[in-house]
């Protein structure tokens, strides 16, 4: 069986020839129609009909040749006879097309076109156009109309290389000129895509293997929406769109890109909620959305994305609460949710994140109290859990988090006392527990976080005195110990956080700064007594009515 090669360019104004099928329904735009007719040799010419956007007329393209040869295909019965790709022109657009016929066991005629750079690689439509045996010769058949895409003159034109042996790229080329038409604003890079240009000279655009696999136009100056053709880049790899003013949706055909690894849309002005469909990305490592206008629950199906490391929500109006099935995103490295409207609890199964180093979830409204499963995060280096609604003790497993860095759970309703474990952290250079109803002493075992450069335990109910421990934090920064019920001496210990002593201290707040002057409130340390030591020269101390020692 041979194929015949059959390569034309038809102009609709120079054709000449007009063709009027019956029962037709045009499309909008310019379509095509697979036709054959029997020949009185008995053999089958194949060809196929232009029609330029809204009209019933078409250029007729004609074989050159005979590309079926009936009585030769009786002994291959449902075998295809395939021609080489056929470029077709109508008005400004061309595409990509080609034909093939084959004989059924019943002797009716099949045929199908397939469209280079459709979504659909498959040939179509596979239809029954006449009965050989009782087709009149020269009469001819038609498929139903075919809808052709726009942009194939740039595609075909230089844009790429050999389209017919380059059909995935000359797919994604397709498809970056319909996105093209999406976007909107001044970007360098979308001025470079045009047939003038090799696809490996678009800017932004990373050809690798003959495919498009990377997006990169962060800056751009990119306005509009996202266009959703964009789901059908299945070799992207990357997509980044940072930085620019998208707004509209996250279109949910994102989900199709099977192969990506990274999607940024951050620091847009999307809206609208997260799509479901980004749950079937199974080789996502990396999803930015922060800072963005998204609103909505955040989908369980995120839960599915197993090789997922980086999951930025934060800076959206996500309401709802956090879904459990977040917990079963083993390799997740970084998860920041912070500054959204969720609420509920916090779901102890992300306790089981064990690879987990930077937890974000300031400025909600979550409520309950802290999991203790969260002290199995032993990877952990920053957890913020500042400004939400939770209540209940910390839990003392956060002794465990020995990678901990910073360890914020201020301004929230936390009670109990404040745990003794807290000083095994040997790497903690920040600790933020004001703002909270803590209450009891503060633990002398603080004293042994050598690395602690900022220390807030203000605004709280701690009582009895300051441990002389805390004299042995000389890599302390900022020591913040106001409104609470703090009595007893000032301990000396604390002149060896000076400067001057070898320390690092700067600020130090007995007192809140409007107290400076005036006598404590009944409410800010009433019962500190003795002096300040007078080591702190160049230490911002806020002392209130307390004397520096003489």
């Amino acid at each position: 069986m041979a194929a015949l090669c059959v390569v034309l360019v038809v102009s609709l104004a120079g054709a000449g020839v007009s063709v009027s099928p019956t029962s037709a329904q045009f499309p909008e735009g310019p379509s095509a129609r697979v036709w054959a007719k029997k020949l009185a040799s008995g053999n089958v010419e194949v060809g196929v009909a232009v029609y330029a956007a809204g009209s019933d007329s078409a250029a007729l393209v004609r074989a050159n040749n005979r590309l079926f040869l009936y009585e030769r295909a009786v002994a291959n019965v449902g075998a295809w006879y395939n021609s080489e790709p056929v470029v077709l022109s109508s008005g400004d657009d061309r595409t990509l097309v080609a034909i093939r016929t084959r004989r059924l066991a019943s002797g009716n005629l099949e045929f199908g076109l397939k469209v280079y750079g459709y979504e659909n690689q498959n040939w179509m439509p596979t239809e029954r156009y006449f009965v050989y045996s009782s087709a009149r010769v020269g009469r001819v058949g038609y498929s139903s109309p075919v809808y052709l895409r726009q942009h194939d003159r740039e595609c075909l034109d230089g844009a790429v290389p050999n389209p017919a042996a380059n059909v995935g790229l000359f797919k994604d080329c397709e498809t970056l000129l319909a996105a093209k038409d999406t976007l909107k604003g001044t970007s360098s890079a979308l001025s470079s895509w045009s047939g003038t240009n090799s696809m490996s000279d678009w800017q932004g655009v990373d050809v690798r293997s003959d495919r498009v696999t990377a997006l990169w136009l962060k800056r751009n100056y990119l306005g509009g929406s996202i266009p959703p053709e964009l789901g059908n880049l299945n070799n992207l790899h990357t997509l980044d769109l940072r930085y620019n003013d998208l707004d509209g949706s996250i279109p949910p055909e994102l989900g199709k890109l099977s192969n990506l690894r990274r999607l940024s849309l951050h620091h847009n002005s999307l809206s609208g909620s997260i799509p479901p469909e980004l749950g079937s990305l199974n080789n996502l490592e990396e999803l930015y959305l922060e800072r963005n206008n998204l609103s909505g629950s955040i989908p369980p199906q995120l839960g599915s994305l197993n090789n997922l490391r980086w999951l930025h929500l934060s800076r959206n109006s996500l309401s709802g609460s956090i879904p459990p099935q977040l917990g079963s995103l083993n390799n997740l490295r970084r998860l920041d949710l912070a500054e959204n409207d969720l609420s509920g609890s916090i779901p102890p199964q992300l306790g089981s994140l064990n690879n987990l180093r930077w937890f974000y979830l300031t400025e909600n409204d979550l409520a309950g109290s802290i999991p203790p499963q969260l002290g199995s995060l032993n990877n952990l280096e920053w957890l913020d859990l500042s400004k939400n609604d939770l209540s209940g003790s910390i839990p003392a497993q956060f002794g465990s988090l020995n990678s901990l860095r910073r360890l914020d759970l201020s301004r929230n309703n936390l009670n109990g006392s404040i745990p003794g474990q807290l000083g095994n952290l040997n790497n903690l250079k920040w600790l933020l527990l004001s703002r909270n109803d803590l209450s009891g002493s503060i633990p002398p075992q603080l004293g042994n976080l050598n690395n602690l450069t900022f220390l807030d335990l203000g605004d709280n109910n701690l009582t009895n005195s300051i441990p002389s421990s805390f004299g042995s934090l000389t890599s302390l920064y900022e020591l913040i110990l106001e409104e609470n019920s703090l009595s007893g001496n000032i301990p000396a210990e604390l002149g060896n956080l000076a400067p001057n002593n070898g320390g690092n201290l700067v600020y130090l707040y007995f007192y809140t700064i409007n107290n400076v002057t005036d006598a404590p409130s009944v409410d800010d340390n009433p019962g500190l007594t003795g002096c300040v030591p007078n080591d702190f020269d160049n230490v911002w101390v806020f002392r209130g009515n307390l004397d520096f020692c003489s």
